[in-house]
């Protein structure tokens, strides 16, 4: 009982995906995400200016 349970497991099927992998999937999408809007913004903005301008 020393050691938690989803190591236990993951010793049990080898290829189960680690939590950490999770972890890391799911910080690289919500940045890709975050990326993607302040694209969407910048550009947006940018139009906004350029048709402001002339």
């Amino acid at each position: 009982m020393g050691q938690p349970f989803f190591e236990r497991s993951e010793e049990a099927s080898p290829n189960a995906i680690p939590l950490q992998r999770i972890a890391y999937i799911a910080i690289a999408k919500t940045i890709r995400t975050c990326i993607g809007v302040l694209l969407r913004e910048t550009r947006l903005i940018a139009s906004v200016l350029l048709s402001a301008l002339s």
